[in-house]
């Protein structure tokens, strides 16, 4: 039998079911879900999803919200700019400096080198960058550069002489000074040009020698620190230097087994083993797991196909501690639908009741016939004699409780059409006639 339609609904030619009708229908690609009402996408909102939703009532913005149809946009204050990742937020300009140093294989000349680090373009914040350098008894010479600009080439120094440099960062006069101080603003430093004796890793030589003595170099350092092939390369901190060491040693001088397990992210109990040259290191998983990492978990219906008996499909649970659940066929139960089983052998339907299974809570229950009720059909009702506090509408059966019961609200069976407590609501077709409520489908949850 064909599904009747309710009020309020209308049959689909296409798909000969029964949806409901929105009277004034629905906008901005809402959806009519219920009769007269709108399920409205984001956005939108009001009974029609004619309406559009102002988000900035909320403030999801950091800063300023500028409300659009649909939708809205943030921006920031004068300093600030529009995050990376997330457009709500607000990111702040800073301009560091990442590297400040001086160089030199020459006894007259040096090069001068930074590298800055900004979260906005270095223009829209630096008008140029000035060096000044000079000599303890010597005039500063000044030179500007572009913001772009990365090294400095200065000649005419002179060898074995200790020499003054200042990088300064020029900002655009239109940078607020309350915003300056994520600002970087003077570097300095000093560097001791060169004698014939330096040959190798000049800036370790450089602040050495200045440490052993201010005026003319005439003691002579090992050209190299780095051991074993390690390459040597100026810092700022004591030291003064570091060392880059060949592959598979590790230390400040390169005098070291460099352990690449020392690092390991093997996760889940995997092994790490060093490469032959020690550069790296691989992870050996335990039963369960895999990837370069062993971070990506086996699911035991792969490993084991017969992990579930009799039919059963497994079902990956791999973010439980289960793992995994086999989902039984119809007849048998247990972990791995192991045990055979006969729906309804654990309950005994009374007076002709039937006992029906519910595949999808798994339970068991009696249904009762007239006029016998309860969770086995044990017990007997009494139809109403009083007709005047019967409670039952269109044309619903009343029956009484047992007074053991201690329930004083009656039974009410209701005829196909109706449903409710009191069977107070009705089931009705297209054209208003009443119609069998189990064929329905939602009529129920109209509640008309």
């Amino acid at each position: 039998m064909k599904p009747c339609c309710c009020r309020g609904e209308q049959r689909d030619t296409a798909t000969d079911m029964c949806e409901p009708i929105c009277t004034e229908g629905c906008q901005n690609n809402g959806v009519c879900t219920r009769p007269d009402i709108c399920s409205c996408t984001p956005y939108w909102e009001g009974e029609t999803c004619h309406l559009d939703v102002n988000e900035c009532h909320n403030s999801p913005c950091e800063h300023d919200c500028r409300n659009l149809v649909p939708g809205f946009e943030c921006s920031c204050k004068r300093g600030y700019k529009i995050h990376d990742t997330d457009p709500t937020l607000c990111t702040k300009h800073t301009v560091n400096v990442d590297k400040f140093s001086v160089e030199s294989d020459s006894l007259t000349q040096a090069r001068i080198n930074w590298r800055l680090h900004s979260t906005f373009e270095l223009s829209e914040l630096l008008a140029s960058i000035k060096i000044t350098f000079c000599a303890e008894n010597e005039t500063s010479s000044i030179s500007s550069m572009n913001p772009n600009q990365r090294s400095l080439t200065v000649i005419g120094l002179s060898p074995n002489t200790l020499y003054t440099f200042k990088m300064e960062i020029i900002l655009h006069n239109t940078i607020p000074m309350e915003d300056r101080g994520n600002l970087t603003g003077i570097q300095t430093i000093r560097f001791h040009t060169p004698s014939m004796l330096m040959t190798k890793c000049l800036r370790y030589h450089n602040e050495r020698q200045r440490e052993l003595s201010m005026s003319i170099i005439t003691h002579q350092l090992d050209p190299n620190p780095c051991n074993n092939n390690g390459e040597c390369i100026d810092n700022d901190l004591r030291p003064f230097y570091t060392c880059k060491c060949p592959v598979g040693l590790t230390g400040h001088n390169c005098n070291e087994l460099y352990d690449p397990c020392s690092e390991s992210d093997c996760q889940n109990g995997g092994i790490c083993t060093p490469t032959a040259d020690r550069s790296n290191y691989t992870c050996t998983c335990p039963a369960m797991y895999t990837g370069a990492k062993c971070d990506v978990r086996i699911s035991p219906c792969i490993t084991d196909p017969n992990l579930c008996l009799n039919g059963a499909v497994c079902i990956d649970r791999s973010l439980t501690e289960t793992g995994y659940e086999c989902k039984c066929a119809t007849g048998y139960i247990g972990r791995h639908c192991e045990v055979s089983y006969t729906y309804c052998d654990d309950r005994i339907c009374l007076n002709n009741g039937e006992c029906i299974h519910n595949t999808t809570s798994g339970e068991s229950q009696c249904k009762c016939s007239l006029p016998y009720y309860g969770e086995r059909c044990e017990i007997t009702m009494e139809p109403c004699v009083d007709s005047i506090s019967n409670p039952c509408q269109n044309n619903g059966l009343c029956y009484n409780y047992p007074t053991d019961i201690q329930l004083n609200e009656p039974f009410c069976a209701c005829p196909s059409h109706a449903i409710g407590m009191h069977c107070e609501s009705t089931c009705r077709d297209e054209g208003g006639g009443f119609c069998d409520c189990d064929t329905q489908g939602q009529c129920s949850v109209y509640n008309y």
